[in-house]
């Protein structure tokens, strides 16, 4: 006989309480027909007391049977369906057993049902009464449903900031609350805030609402508020709850205006508490309004308010900086052209104080102030140089303001100038004599003998906070013999700043912004159900996305465009004023004598050549200096000199512009009195009346930045136009 057991019937076997020793026995007894205890223990290696005992449950269930064979007491088997037979009473009993413990639960159960059936009601008096009742209604988690008259003004109401702890621990719990009211003001001003109050309120005409007391049906619930009295009473009472649920959506669904079977559950599903979803706006406006009036948010708010202020700071001080850099490449580049107006033996002259009287001071000064009103950003135009070769010591040349340095003085003479226009004749506004010492001149006046350079920053003397622009000025021998100096004033910095940066703007985008992200960061699952709205509606979706998209992508370009504009304009205005401050170089009768190709050489057009590439050589931003004159129909415009072309050079010029290897009509020379293209002619035609500035549209050269100022004969007649360009690609 097979000893093994299939697992199902050892299985079987344990359920029906056989020990592993009694299975053990029972197999081995399957083996053998009869076995004494020692024989048992030496086949399964247990000991013969434990396998005493496992035998006696076998004789005592009737299993196991003793039998003498030989004279010695063995045991076996009394037969197959002994086993069968005990493991059907076992599992009978058992089944038993298990029936009288159901009927004893059932028992149970309808005890509690008649239990259940009772009414449990509460009362609460007084404000902290109220306070009681309203807490307990939320520990249900259901949605309240409230039929109310509004009897105060929320600013009145004397459970005011009960209620608003109480709107944050529903909203917490995600507790929405409907609301029935009669339609009066007090309820219109009431429902008006519902979308920050977590809750929606409609509205009953007055004659159809005639209980003076709040009802509130929650879960199996029903609570009343008498606010007069100061009294409450929660009502448990299922049968009425759902009763009462009934009747509040029939009302609810009237004041909808909607068919009663489009709005009303079932009736079995009408009577049982419900858990509703608020609207996304009421969760939305709800979230705002906690975030806004927690006390969290005061800290949130101000610590955002703080880096905001800190990031605009930063933004705004870059935009100086940047300001500053112009202001100081302005100051040097006319400076730099500036320098070339003056003949250093006309300098030599004026060293003493008595040199005022010379008609080489009279001629510097007048240059002087030319220079300072053509271009109104400049506040002082002056020269100085070295004390002899001392390298600590300045002393005062000529200034723009100083015609006659004794004009304030006890003399009877003309010239008042009030340099810082204060109204007073003070310190500041004693002019500056040839030889006067310079003792507040800073250390990069001394630099300037090493080439152009402007001050680090703004620095402050009696005569104001300034940023000033150096140019060596040469004599024949190359060396330096005084240094020109523009000042522009440090108001002009903050003028500056203030046409291309707001910090107010900045500072409350950057706020919002903030806020928006924190807002985000606390309200994920609000957002994630927005989400999930937005991708249930894939067309929807696309044309947000498509929408977004295009609005980065314009406000980018709107603010490449303004960045390309701002760069436009300042280096407009930056050619203009070496334009204006150059023009004055140029000897008018000898650009009379300049309309025809031949004219290229004579001795008029070598000396305008010269200076255009000088002018050009100091402002080697510069890519194109010439001069142009208007024809008699005031519509053309033609060449008079220009500072690529001349006789001695190829019909081609060397300048290969468009950079392709070869010459094309591009780079050819123009000789006077060839036209101009007429796509140029609306930025140049201004320019013979006034300094200008401008984008020129698409020509043969490419397009270009242009500064422009007239050039007047002595009679004051604008005769032509020094133009200057710069090539747009290459503007920084």
């Amino acid at each position: 006989m097979n000893s093994v057991l299939p697992a199902a019937i050892e299985l079987y076997l344990k359920e029906a309480n056989f020990s592993t020793t009694e299975m053990m026995i029972l197999k081995k007894l399957l083996e053998q027909d009869a076995l004494t205890l020692r024989e048992l223990a030496s086949k399964s290696g247990k000991s013969t007391g434990v396998l005493d005992i496992a035998m006696k449950k076998l004789l005592r269930k009737g299993i196991a049977k003793r039998t003498v064979i030989n004279g010695t007491m063995r045991y076996c088997i009394d037969s197959l369906d002994s086993i069968a037979a005990w493991v059907k009473h076992d599992m009978e009993e058992r089944q038993q057993d298990m029936r009288r413990k159901h009927q004893s639960f059932e028992y149970f159960i309808a005890s509690l049902k008649v239990d259940k059936k009772r009414p449990d009601m509460e009362h609460f008096t007084g404000l902290e009464g109220l306070k009681q009742a309203y807490t307990k209604l939320l520990e249900s988690g259901y949605e309240l449903l409230t039929v109310t008259p509004i009897l105060y003004r929320a600013e009145d109401d004397p459970l005011r900031d009960f209620k608003v702890e109480f709107f944050k621990k529903r909203q917490g719990r995600k507790i929405f609350q409907r609301i029935i009211a009669p339609d009066a003001p007090l309820t219109r001003r009431f429902q008006s805030r519902d979308m920050f109050e977590y809750r929606r309120t409609v509205t009953l005409p007055s004659s159809d609402f005639s209980i003076g007391f709040e009802r509130t049906i929650v879960g199996d619930t029903v609570a009343c508020f008498n606010f007069q009295d100061e009294t409450a009473c929660l009502l448990k009472y299922p049968e009425l709850a759902g009763a009462e649920r009934s009747v509040f959506e029939n009302l609810w669904s009237h004041a909808l205006g909607q068919e009663q079977q489009d709005q009303l559950a079932s009736p079995r599903q009408m009577t049982m508490p419900i858990l509703v979803e608020a609207p996304l706006s009421t969760r939305i406006g709800s979230s705002i309004r906690q975030f806004i009036l927690s006390w969290q948010s005061i800290a949130t708010f101000s610590f955002f308010g703080l880096l905001s202020a800190a990031v605009t700071v930063g933004l705004y001080t870059n935009t100086q900086n940047i300001n500053l850099q112009r202001m100081q490449e302005k100051a040097m580049s006319i400076a730099t052209t500036g320098a070339l107006h003056f003949s250093t033996k006309e300098l030599d002259q004026l060293r003493t104080e008595a040199d005022w009287e010379k008609p080489e001071w009279s001629k510097v000064v007048h240059t002087l102030m030319l220079i300072r009103r053509h271009d109104p950003d400049i506040y002082f135009a002056y020269i100085i140089r070295k004390v002899s070769d001392d390298d600590t010591q300045m002393e005062f040349v000529a200034d723009s303001h100083s015609l006659n340095p004794y004009a304030n003085s006890d003399a009877d003479l003309s010239n008042d100038v009030d340099v810082n226009q204060n109204d007073l004749y003070d310190g500041p506004d004693i002019l500056q004599w040839p030889g006067q010492k310079y003792d507040t001149a800073p250390n990069t006046a001394f630099e300037a003998y090493n080439g152009p350079t402007t001050t680090p920053s703004f620095y402050e003397d009696q005569w104001g906070k300034m940023i000033t622009g150096y140019a060596p000025m040469y004599d024949e021998d190359g060396n330096v013999s005084a240094v020109l100096a523009i000042d522009i004033i440090a108001d002009k910095l903050e003028e500056l700043t203030a046409q291309n940066f707001s910090p107010l703007f900045v500072f409350i985008i950057f706020f919002f912004l903030f806020i928006f992200v924190r807002y985000a960061a606390i309200n994920k699952p609000l957002l994630q159900q927005c989400w999930a709205i937005a991708i249930s509606h894939r067309r929807l979706l696309i044309l947000w996305l498509v929408f977004i998209i295009a609005v980065i992508v314009a406000l980018t370009m709107l603010y490449q465009w303004h960045l390309r504009q701002l760069r436009i304009e300042e280096m407009g205005k930056r050619l203009m004023a070496i334009a204006v401050t150059a023009a004055g170089e140029f000897d008018p009768a000898d650009l009379d004598q300049l309309h025809w190709a031949r004219d290229m050489k004579t001795e008029a057009y070598q000396r305008v050549f010269r200076q255009l590439n000088e002018i050009r050589h100091k402002n080697p931003e510069i890519t194109f200096a010439y001069i142009f004159r208007v024809t008699e129909d005031e519509k053309n415009f033609i060449f008079v000199a220009d500072a690529d072309s001349n006789w001695n050079l190829p019909v081609y010029s060397k300048y290969i512009l468009d950079d392709t290897g070869t010459f094309d009509e591009t780079d050819e020379n123009v000789a006077p009195g060839v036209v101009f293209d007429d796509s140029v002619a609306q930025v140049m035609a201004p320019a013979m009346r006034q300094p200008s500035y401008g984008l020129n549209s698409l020509n043969q050269w490419g397009r270009y930045v242009e500064g422009f100022a007239p050039i007047y004969n002595k009679d004051g007649i604008a005769i032509a136009v020094l133009g200057f360009d710069v090539e747009l690609e290459t503007m920084k």
